[in-house]
């Protein structure tokens, strides 16, 4: 299984930063901008509950990802067991100002204390020390977007150095800034190439169970 060491030793193949200008950190801020944007385009859904507290104000489930995550689905729990729908209109995200804190608010009842709901909702894609939530089909695209951002990085880079240096350093910063700028775009074009032949492949597939 992948860890976030795979994904590290593919994006140092990809971006060849011998100078080593970008450390550690910076590429593993790359490859969590990349899990972002992927996430955005291909994100992963779970389902919690949230207990009611006698309120309208429903708790958001503990795996929430602020600034990303939102309810795909909420079911209220009946008292045999059984699911039941709660419709868009009877609910909206709502922030409380004491505490601040964003909460679910149900426009249309309030349910009974420990009523439990099921909430549907999507969270960021992660890569960590011990595995990584991207399927395998989609890794080598993840890390080319990570090259496409550390590549953007390390033209920045090389342009400060060449402000600095004013063209007095044997280096041609320049060139090599504007290498990365064209690398950066290709490993973008790639990502987009991979999402895009996936998504065109899976809309042929539905197209073909309906016949």
């Amino acid at each position: 299984m992948s860890t976030i060491s795979t994904y590290l030793a593919g994006l140092a193949q990809r971006i060849a930063d011998q100078e080593h200008k970008l450390d550690s950190d910076s590429l593993s801020a790359c490859i969590t901008q990349a899990l972002k944007e992927y996430s955005a385009r291909k994100p992963r859904y779970i389902t919690e509950e949230s207990t009611a507290n006698g309120t309208a104000f429903l708790p958001l489930p503990a795996s929430w990802d602020d600034g990303f995550s939102a309810v795909a689905r909420l079911e209220e729990v009946d008292a045999s067991g059984e699911p039941l729908l709660v419709e868009p209109q009877g609910y909206q995200l709502l922030q409380q100002p004491n505490p601040a804190a964003d909460v679910i608010f149900l426009t249309r009842h309030t349910p009974q204390n420990d009523v439990v709901f099921r909430v549907k909702f999507p969270i960021l894609h992660v890569v960590d020390d011990a595995s990584s939530s991207i399927p395998a089909v989609d890794e080598a695209a993840v890390i080319d977007l990570a090259a496409s951002h550390a590549c953007l990085r390390l033209a920045a880079e090389y342009l400060q150095h060449e402000n600095a240096s004013l063209g007095t350093v044997q280096i041609d910063y320049k060139s090599k800034a504007s290498e990365y700028r064209s690398q950066a775009k290709e490993y973008r074009n790639r990502y987009n190439d991979h999402l895009g032949a996936l998504s065109k492949r899976a809309a042929g597939g539905m197209k073909a169970s309906r016949r």
